[in-house]
């Protein structure tokens, strides 16, 4: 606001049209929809020319709409697709465990995950007998980037991944503690995607439907 240039003056005219040709669309939830909260992660890589730093988004679904979503840029710069994709499939892994407990404090377990927890030690499973009524379910998390998935999944330090800062590896701790549950989805089906570069055309019209968004 204080050093406005005609760049800024162009931005402000495009989120003006969209508000103006947009202003039909809502969210509609339906108790046919996917009843379980399902959340999509995405990043680009080095999208700002400057800083080199990564865009990351995420959305959730719940009863076929949206129920929380981001697009923000990463703190550090990304030295790879795969670390920028690991960066925010940590975000995305941290919110998602945010709006678990929400769905588990109002009493709507079977919402969190389709399927319950399945304990692999005795501990777990002590744990898991003394509330059979409200089973764990992992949180189901969908990313489109397959190095990102093994090193998730694959508990031993990958080789070009030993300089990721250990904040990062949040994300593996949920995957092992069964809080989380990482599945790989292509990019044409990633709901994410739109949130983290611009999209124009058919493209952008199939993430307006991937995110619940319909016309009145």
């Amino acid at each position: 606001m204080g050093d406005l240039t005609q760049v800024h003056v162009q931005a402000l005219k495009k989120v003006s049209r969209w508000i103006r040709s947009s202003k039909d669309l809502g969210i509609l939830y339906s108790k046919d929809g996917n009843t379980s909260l399902q959340g999509y992660t995405d990043s680009d890589f080095a999208m700002d020319k400057t800083t080199r730093t990564s865009i990351l988004g995420n959305v959730f679904m719940l009863a076929g709409g949206p129920v929380s979503w981001m697009s923000k840029k990463q703190k550090s710069v990304a030295t790879s697709t795969m670390e920028a994709e690991y960066m925010a499939l940590c975000s995305c892994a941290k919110r998602s465990q945010f709006l678990a407990q929400i769905l588990r404090d109002m009493g709507q377990h079977e919402m969190v995950g389709q399927e319950p927890f399945k304990p692999t030690v005795t501990q777990d499973m002590k744990s898991m007998l003394k509330s059979p009524g409200n089973p764990n379910r992992p949180v189901q998390l969908f990313e489109d980037n397959q190095a990102c998935l093994s090193l998730v999944k694959d508990p031993q330090t990958h080789e070009r991944a030993k300089h990721i800062d250990i904040a990062y590896h949040y994300v593996r701790d949920l995957f092992n503690a069964q809080k989380i549950q990482v599945e790989f989805v292509g990019t044409t089906d990633m709901a994410a995607d739109g949130m983290t570069k611009p999209k124009a055309g058919p493209a952008f019209q199939r993430f307006v439907e991937q995110i619940g968004l319909y016309k009145e």
